[in-house]
Order: structure tokens, then C-alpha cells, then sequence
């Protein structure tokens, strides 16, 4: 993986970006840095990562179990920051589930715990696009997508 763009599309390698956060060998400095990473961690289905940058006051909302199968059931494509402040971020994170194409377009709130930065909580949006059989994959692999994610 060490030379893999990192999946939170910033356009850094893993190694440099989101991977220190994800092996806690590193803190992120801005809570767009935590979602950024928090992106990465559903990718690679880290789960423990985030349960363990979600404010503690949210956590008992959290289900390791049931997190761990959606984010190993879905197929990770991009993740789009819309907008970004102190101690909020707008994203749209799209990914295939079955032959759908879905968006979650969420507004984030983060805090400061234990001076670090942790998920508070989302005014979150599902969006499901269909996607036919012949149409390009949205994984922008140049292949169909019946012949790539289409399962």
C-alpha cells in the first residue's frame, strides 16, 4: 500500500496521508483531516478506529459488528469535501452496494476530546443513482460495469 493514493482522494500517498492516523502512529490536526481519515478507515473496514475517534458522548450509538459488514459490504469509490470550517465538514462519500450507486452527503460536527479531534455527530442524506449494466463503472476502472463491480 505504500505507494497507493490515498483513498480519501487528496491525492497524497496513503503512506503520507491518511495511514499515520489509521495506525495511530499520528493525531490529525483538523477535524477535515479526521474525516478524511475516518473515509479511510470505512475503506479498509478499520473499524476500531472509528469507533475510537467518535466523541464518547456518541459512541454508545455505535455498533462495531454492524459498521464492520457495511463498510466491508460496500465498495469504496471517492469521497468529495464540499465545504470545510473549524469544527465542521460537508462531504459526499460515494460507494457501490449491489448494482446501486449511493451517496451519503453529510454535514459533520467534530470536538475536541482529550485535545483530539473526534466525530460528534452528521445531518447525513442517502442518495441512490442506478446504474445500467452497459454504462461505465463508477469506479473509473474504463471498464463496464456489468464487467467490473456489478456483482
Amino acid at each position: 500500500m505504500s505507494d497507493q493514493i490515498c483513498f480519501c482522494d487528496s491525492l497524497q500517498l496513503f503512506k503520507d496521508c491518511c495511514e499515520p492516523f489509521l495506525s495511530n502512529t499520528s493525531k490529525p490536526d483538523t477535524c477535515e483531516q479526521l474525516m478524511r481519515s475516518r473515509y479511510s478507515a470505512y475503506v479498509t473496514a478499520n473499524i476500531d478506529y472509528l469507533i475510537q475517534t467518535t466523541a464518547e458522548e456518541s459512541r454508545e450509538e455505535s455498533d462495531a459488528e454492524t459498521m464492520k459488514q457495511w463498510a466491508q459490504q460496500a465498495n469504496w469509490i471517492k469521497l468529495e469535501l464540499i465545504n470545510a470550517s473549524e469544527n465542521q465538514v460537508e462531504f459526499k462519500a460515494y460507494y457501490i452496494l449491489g448494482n446501486k450507486l449511493e451517496a451519503i452527503h453529510e454535514t459533520s460536527d467534530f470536538i475536541k476530546e482529550n485535545d483530539s479531534w473526534v466525530y460528534l455527530d452528521g445531518d447525513a442524506h442517502m442518495h441512490v443513482y442506478d446504474i445500467g449494466r452497459n454504462e461505465p463503472c463508477p469506479c473509473k476502472s474504463g471498464k463496464k460495469f456489468k464487467k467490473c463491480c456489478y456483482k
